[in-house]
């Protein structure tokens, strides 16, 4: 279980190093401060359409059987993407984009004119991510997860030349080339991982499938897509609701740039364990196997949890933010408080991803999305009720919300998962309903 979920998680790791970088390419290039703030409102709306690739890959781990089933679902992501593309198109409309950005989120006159072209050019970060997510899910089926973080490895490596190479040296605004290199690094991974996926299924194809479990109808897939893509849509969107509440207060877009360089580091941790939901859908599926998966899990998160907060620690936290990323000083000295809080959320992450993958072995997505609407509604509470009346920054109080909802939303998903736990299966999955 531990062979399986390295590769994964370090591919993971490779991609959580975006953020880090971005913000170290944008703080070296032109308005270092309103490229920070801007990109971390685009960043945070257009991931709410990115995370619908983590939705097909739990589609695709748990329906793809045999080769019917895995043409029946490449139809179906391809026609995915496309939907979420003409999605995303919506906030190029100018009336539609003032509305979010500057009336909903509260941005200022002055980071609007940096929006619209980075708006433009991230609508392709959607489909770049799916179609990664896509042939990373052939490539985990097979279990041959240690090509994946190879191409993760070419994803940065066009990412450090763009961030370091170009960023510093263009006459254009850091959020612009911050934008492109969003979607240059997911494409450039999914091409790579296409490659390794043809030649894995010219050496090993899909069976048959079962008479017994029959492709999945695109009915029966919608059906359980809608509320994992709820799910996920929410998780991403604390992203934006928390930027919009950092920007009604004082000093918004120094607090908001501030919290996007903390926000990044914390990813840095979070996103291995994310692929832990990955590892128990495909080695845990066994009643035996549950105790295992769990233990796995909670490792991994108290050791990603107690590095990250280490780090935090003495002269190393205020040397990556001030030399290694390059923020500004008010900014690095306004995300470090911000970063210790963060550092506790890959622990309740590996907690939840457990829990959750027990639930959709069962088929129960309805209940895998009733713990993340938790969440967002106590967030939401927090930062535009509460938070106005705390005098702390806005980037701490930032961190703080996201610990506090996160924590709330791993107690309920680990109080419902635990009906779920050494409970074999009673039916297959194609004859179960959400």
């Amino acid at each position: 279980m531990l062979v399986f979920f390295l590769p994964l998680a370090a591919s993971s790791l490779l991609q959580g190093l975006r953020g880090p970088l971005l913000d170290a390419g944008m703080s070296r290039g032109g308005f270092p401060l309103e490229s920070l703030a801007t990109f971390a409102l685009i960043s945070g709306v257009m991931m709410m359409l990115a995370t619908s690739a983590n939705t097909l890959q739990s589609l695709f781990l748990v329906f793809v059987r045999g080769r019917a089933s895995y043409r029946r679902l490449r139809l179906f992501s391809g026609w995915y993407a496309i939907g979420f593309l003409l999605l995303g198109s919506i906030l190029t409309i100018p009336w539609l984009s003032g509305f979010v950005f500057v009336d909903a989120m509260g941005a200022s006159e002055d980071i609007g004119d940096f929006l619209t072209p980075a708006v433009r050019i991230m609508l392709l970060f959607p489909a770049a991510m799916i179609a990664r997510a896509f042939f990373q899910s052939i490539l985990v089926v097979k279990r041959q997860t240690r090509a994946v973080w190879g191409s993760s490895m070419i994803g940065i490596a066009f990412l450090v030349a763009i961030a370091f190479g170009v960023t510093p040296f263009v006459p254009l605004r850091a959020s612009t080339v911050a934008a492109l290199a969003q979607v240059i690094v997911p494409a450039a991974e999914a091409i790579v991982l296409w490659l390794v996926a043809r030649r894995v299924l010219a050496d090993d194809p899909f069976p048959q499938d079962s008479e017994e479990e029959p492709p999945a109808s695109v009915g029966r897939m919608l059906q359980f897509v809608w509320p994992l893509l709820l799910t996920q849509m929410a998780m991403a969107g604390t992203t934006p609701l928390v930027s919009a509440g950092i920007l009604r207060m004082n000093d918004g877009e120094l607090q908001l740039a501030a919290y996007r360089v903390a926000w990044s580091l914390g990813v840095l941790g979070f996103s291995a364990i994310i692929m832990l939901r990955q590892t128990s859908l495909v080695m845990a599926r066994e009643p035996e196997d549950h105790r295992r998966g769990r233990i796995l899990s909670l490792a991994a998160g108290a050791i990603v949890t107690g590095v990250l907060f280490l780090v935090t620690l003495g002269p190393s936290g205020n040397f990556i933010l001030g030399s290694l990323i390059g923020a500004p000083p008010e900014v690095a000295a306004a995300a470090l408080p911000a970063w210790r809080f963060l550092a506790f959320l890959p622990l309740l992450a590996s907690v939840r991803q457990f829990y959750t993958s027990l639930l959709l072995h069962q088929g129960k997505t309805r209940l895998a999305s009733a713990a993340a609407l938790v969440r967002v509604a106590a967030i939401t509470a927090f930062l535009f009720y509460v938070a106005p009346g705390i005098a702390a920054a806005g980037a701490t109080l930032g961190g703080v919300a996201r610990l506090g909802g996160g924590a709330l939303e791993t107690a309920i998903s680990g109080a419902i998962g635990r009906r779920f736990f050494e409970r074999a299966p009673t039916a297959t999955m194609g004859q179960r309903k959400a």
